[in-house]
């Protein structure tokens, strides 16, 4: 079977049944689509918090994780800057990524930009944390706080175009 055939396949089936992986998965405002396409996005994950900065009070930051299979991932990172009119909102991939140098069993959450800058890695510090690494997947060496916290509640999330 040609891989473009296996992969109609394989999203066929993602559509036609619900992927367990997709834990409390919200389907996002993206149009129904034919099963022979791809199906629409789902919300995976959303964690928000506010993240340091080094000359505004701090950055309030959205991240939204969707996939419509294990191999098909999308991200929305929003980050607002305090006491500013400045937001920034980034899109990309992400994988799951094991292993960081002080833990090998560590499960850390990989993004990469569109525009292909850096990857950022957050690492899964329970099914309700993520906590932002530095581009070695080493903890951030600061006393400030890196952490994001799973929403219960998620917020919309812009449309992915471009993908």
């Amino acid at each position: 079977m040609n891989p473009q055939a296996w992969l109609v396949a394989i999203l066929s089936i993602c559509a036609a049944t619900q992927s367990s992986y997709l834990l409390s998965a919200q389907t996002t405002t993206t149009p129904k689509q034919d099963s022979a396409t791809k199906s629409p996005m789902q919300l995976v994950a959303q964690y928000r918090g506010v993240l340091p900065c080094a000359d505004c009070p701090g950055i309030d930051t959205t991240l939204s994780l969707l996939a419509d299979s294990p191999t098909h991932t999308r991200y929305v990172l929003k980050s607002s800057y305090q006491e500013r009119n400045n937001t920034l909102t980034e899109t990309g991939t992400w994988t799951i990524v094991h292993g960081t140098p002080d833990n090998p069993d560590a499960t850390v959450y990989q993004l990469k930009p569109k525009n292909g800058g850096q990857p950022t890695n957050f690492l899964r510090v329970s099914d309700n944390e993520v906590l932002q690494l530095d581009s070695e997947r080493r903890r951030m060496d600061s006393k400030l706080n890196f952490s994001l916290k799973k929403t219960n509640k998620a917020s919309p999330v812009p449309p992915l175009s471009g993908f």
